[in-house]
């Protein structure tokens, strides 16, 4: 995961334009609104398929353990 300083230190440079770490916020309690009901459907849909493929990656992130799931 990157810190909200650096994704938007990234995106200023990327468009060119400031963009504040409040902002970025707002984009992404904006876009994550929009995947409600999102993994119930996808968790129906893994249910009714033959195969389905997964991985799961570990990695180090502000000195804890975490896991990252591939669907």
């Amino acid at each position: 995961m990157i810190p909200y300083e650096r994704t938007a230190e990234s995106l200023s440079d990327f468009l060119g334009q400031p963009i504040s770490q409040g902002a970025l916020d707002n984009m992404l309690s904006e876009a994550c609104g929009g995947l409600e009901g999102f993994v119930e459907q996808m968790m129906a849909r893994f249910q009714q398929e033959e195969v389905a493929g997964f991985d799961e990656t570990s990695i180090r992130a502000e000195g804890r353990q975490a896991g990252i799931r591939c669907f």
